[in-house]
């Protein structure tokens, strides 16, 4: 084997050099000698991974050194990667952004007990393995197990772990489709299957997820390739879309599912449920508690950033009350300083909204340095700014995601509520994001006026080839003035729960969760998370409970105190307190109440009622009870 690859350069990255170079010179080789087509389609694989295997081992005379060479190329490789957030879909990068995906589910999970199927070299397992171990300063809570069907893949696996005492990990030969690792109970709190699914039939498909489901205690995580045809070169035996990928995930499992994007390749998360009936006992330790979640964690899942009060729109519901910028703003500076603490906390993905976060000059670079500190941006706009330089620069960004908000299929629906000429601009924005393939959602603040219209907005987002995204109205804000006039009826709250069953593509973060005691829970977050999952940054770097909490009762500090973000976080009084309470009153006592939670409490404070009390729009209170907004917040 001769080639010009130094040791330092053998990493994982050769596999690409081997499938992109070296098989079709092969490919055109085997054409020229036999006159005719390539017509070895079906060794592809096999030739792709000897031909691997023989440049590592190239580079040293002892095998097992050539070996370990390559592991560290790769594992370093890979944290660099996501140390600096570099974001592009193909080789390390792309992995790194599927393994920071991986371990945010698995955190998330507040898992103890992880099994990789397929795991191959068993670089997810040792880069999760020594991330714990760094955060923990040499101990580890989560144990891993990476398993395959190759022995010698799982000899290295092995050896390399253990060479470099990597205690947190081990590696077996397991086959999915068979009985060896089948149990009566499920043995793990996550499985994962990374590049698992384009390697079999659809017939093994359904096999090896029953196999994992009854494995996974609280979560699977599968993660697929996106491609038009099979590539045969890495022994793939179907293709997939996102569509066909959602096929599985609406498969009846008694699970909900969530979708988590990382460039070309898609998380899918499967959560286990428990019965609304049982009791605490009856759920066993195999169910993710509500607790873990309850007692916070230590970097938020759900960062919201209002990043300007400034708007060229004057919505009668917004949150924020926004329309003109603060004076006393966060700087370029305090910006960048605030998204380098996010980054050394591992926040993995932040919602920024305002105002139009696209007034504010330096948003664009903000966007950009966050990106390249490897934290996903998702960002709300009414589309207004939105030009053709925009859509362009929007398109040439991974990892970002956008939702444009409009409030009906036309005018007259949505103009009386964001203004007028509103509708006009933001299809325009939507049209140019289109013709520059960008993919978006289209997000509706669901009210008594536009849900007549939710199917219509459900093609309209289809037509774009968009998601939809519902979201409360609530009496936040400007939303207190209409708050009585644009509140969906109890009529139609039950028709929107049946709805949204029947549509479980159809996001609604936590919008919705106190709708869950009619029955199932529906899709998002099934829990008030402020303060302990979630929280809301303003524009002057205020730090709230959560973005629909503007008020100073639920203030914990601001970013530019000595601590910054990170002390606010984790040790404010006030997170602390929304940590240790829960509803009391009679929702305690209600058969619902592990469904709901007792609802959302910026809607209760801001229509005057107690925390303890139940939610305004409970299942069980009389019907459309009038209700005046107490303040609304700012």
């Amino acid at each position: 084997m001769v080639h010009d690859f130094l040791p330092e350069q053998i990493d994982n990255r050769i596999a690409g050099h081997v499938a992109d170079e070296l098989l079709p010179l092969l490919a055109r080789s085997r054409s020229d000698s036999s006159g005719g087509p390539n017509t070895y389609a079906e060794s592809e694989h096999q030739l792709f991974e000897r031909y691997v295997g023989a440049i590592v081992r190239s580079i040293d005379s002892n095998e097992r050194r050539a070996w370990h060479c390559f592991y560290d190329n790769t594992l370093n490789a890979l944290r660099g990667a996501q140390r600096n957030g570099n974001r592009r879909t193909d080789g390390i990068d792309s992995f790194a952004a599927i393994y920071a995906c991986v371990g945010a589910l698995v955190a998330e999970a507040a898992a103890g007990t992880l099994l990789d199927v397929a795991t191959c070299f068993g670089f997810l397992p040792l880069s999760l393995a020594l991330s714990v171990k760094r955060e923990s300063g040499g101990g580890a809570d989560l144990k891993i197990t990476g398993c395959d069907l190759n022995p010698a893949l799982i000899g290295l696996a092995e050896d390399y772990a253990r060479q470099r005492r990597i205690d947190a990990v081990h590696f077996i030969q397991a086959d999915i489709l068979g009985q060896d690792l089948a149990r009566d109970e499920p043995s793990f709190d996550v499985v994962s299957a990374i590049h698992l699914l384009e390697h079999l039939s659809a017939e093994e498909t359904d096999v090896a997820i029953a196999n994992m489901w009854a494995l996974a205690g609280r979560r699977l995580i599968i993660a697929v390739p996106f491609e038009a045809a099979p590539d045969r070169r890495f022994g793939h035996r179907q293709a997939f879309d996102r569509g066909r990928l959602e096929s599985l995930a609406q498969t009846d499992r008694g699970a909900g599912s969530r979708w988590a994007g990382t460039g070309l390749r898609v998380a899918w998360r499967l959560d286990r449920r428990r019965s609304r009936h049982q009791s605490p006992a009856a759920r066993g330790g195999h169910e993710m508690s509500y607790d873990v979640f309850r007692s916070g964690l230590s970097a938020p899942i759900c960062l919201t950033w209002e990043i300007t009060y400034a708007c060229n729109l004057r919505c009668v519901h917004c949150l924020s009350s926004s329309g003109k910028r603060r004076s006393d703003e966060l700087t370029t500076a305090d910006a960048k300083r605030l998204i380098d603490e996010w980054a050394a906390m591992k926040v993995f993905y932040i919602n920024v909204g305002g105002g139009e976060p696209m007034s504010r000059p330096d948003f664009l670079e903000l966007m950009d340095y966050a990106l390249n500190r490897g934290i996903g941006v998702k960002f709300s706009t009414n589309g207004t700014l939105i030009d053709d330089a925009a859509a362009r620069w929007i398109a040439s960004r991974d990892y970002l995601d956008l939702q444009i908000s409009i409030d009906g299929v036309s005018a007259e629906t949505n103009d009386p509520v964001r203004g007028e000429g509103s509708y006009a601009r933001a299809q325009r924005a939507m049209r140019l994001l289109a013709a520059h393939d960008v993919s978006f959602k289209i997000n509706a603040t669901l009210t008594r006026t536009n849900y007549p219209e939710i199917d219509a907005l459900y093609a309209m987002a289809q037509s774009f080839a968009a998601e939809l995204r519902l979201t409360r109205l609530r009496p936040t804000g400007r939303g207190a003035e209409v708050w009585n006039g644009l509140r969906p009826t109890k009529a139609q709250n039950r028709g929107l729960y049946d709805w949204l069953r029947a549509h479980p593509d159809v996001l609604t973060g936590d919008s919705f969760f106190h709708l869950s005691a009619y029955g199932e829970p529906t899709q998002g977050l099934n829990m008030c998370g402020a303060g302990r999952i979630v929280c809301c940054v303003d524009p002057v770097g205020d730090v709230y409970a959560c973005p629909f909490t503007l008020a100073s009762e639920f203030r914990a500090g601001n970013v530019r105190s000595p601590g910054g973000f990170t002390t606010l976080w984790r040790e404010a009084p006030l997170f602390a307190h929304l940590r240790r309470w829960e509803v009391g009153g009679g929702c305690q006592a209600c058969g619902a109440y592990d469904d709901c939670h007792g609802g959302c409490i910026a809607v209760k404070h801001f229509t005057g009622r107690s925390l303890d009390a139940p939610d305004p729009d409970c299942v069980f209170e009389p019907d459309d009870e009038p209700l005046s907004a107490a303040g609304g917040g700012r």
